[in-house]
């Protein structure tokens, strides 16, 4: 039985995907924020979204359905 997923795991994991998308992007385009080109900010925005995604579908997998 596989535990449960919990809130505060997702969002660090989530946390953890944004710092290491800023490094990617940071090494490759300079860390500053306002030099990025609007093109890295799709990118950027694209990597950090899609992970939230999947996490919250596989949580939706995983939920216990509500007896009414």
């Amino acid at each position: 039985m596989t535990p449960k997923p919990r809130f505060g795991s997702a969002l660090g994991s989530i946390l953890l995907v944004a710092a290491a998308c800023y490094l990617l992007v940071g090494f490759s385009q300079g860390f500053v924020l306002s030099a990025w080109s609007w093109r890295t900010w799709v990118v950027y925005a694209v990597l950090v979204t899609v992970y939230p995604v999947g996490l919250f579908a596989g949580w939706w997998k995983k939920r216990e359905p509500v007896e009414r």
